[in-house]
């Protein structure tokens, strides 16, 4: 199974994860999906966060939904990189989508979500990962660089969103992709051998 540290892997960031929040027992021969996810979070506090399931970064992933998942995406690797109101972000409606998720997350402060943060982000990416017919997940908590969503069915939301394939001959590479789906999120399930439903994380890289 394929280790995937953000810190050495920005790439693949900003990305979801389908699975569950730490680390958890793995099958003898894990697939190429499958991947143990160590993350850095909450600002300057530089805080480690683990996960077990699939990695869907936004930018495999372009043309599902209608909303702006290009403006997200953009916005969640500059918050990343550098702070709010640097020169670097130029167009004006990044910079002003990276200084509303800075503002809502706390950006460097290392403190959770409060209710506000946890109300506006939720609709901060409802506008931007819109579908018709489609409920995107409903944030339950987080803070800078991570996201955590209500436990839920991933589908029919995340079908045919595709999630990379790691590498088993670099710890931080990846080589492919295949499609989610349900069968997929099952064969997750039985494969940890637990029984509760799948979990939904949303990572960006520290910005510290």
């Amino acid at each position: 199974m394929p280790t995937l540290d953000t810190a050495e892997a920005e790439d693949v960031l900003p990305a979801f994860v389908i699975g569950y929040e730490g680390a958890r027992p793995l099958p003898a021969n894990p697939p190429a999906w499958l991947h143990a996810v160590h993350h850095q979070v909450a600002g300057h506090t530089c805080a480690r966060w683990d996960a077990t399931g699939y990695v869907v970064p936004l930018a495999l992933n372009q043309r599902e939904g209608t909303g702006k998942l290009w403006l997200l995406t953009r916005a969640l690797v500059e918050l990343g990189e550098s702070w709010p109101g640097d020169p670097m972000y130029a167009a004006p409606e990044v910079a002003r989508l990276v200084a509303e998720i800075a503002r809502l997350t706390r950006c460097s402060t290392g403190s959770p979500l409060d209710a506000h943060g946890v109300t506006g982000i939720g609709e901060l990416l409802a506008r931007h990962l819109a579908f018709p017919g489609l409920a995107p997940p409903v944030v339950e908590s987080g803070e800078e660089a991570l996201i955590r969503f209500h436990a839920a069915d991933p589908s029919p939301f995340f079908d045919s969103w595709r999630i990379v394939c790691g590498c088993p001959e670099g710890p931080w590479a990846w080589h492919g992709w295949m499609r989610y789906g349900r069968d997929l999120g099952r064969e997750l399930q039985a494969g940890l051998g637990r029984g509760e439903p799948l979990r939904i994380f949303l990572l960006w890289e520290n910005s510290d």
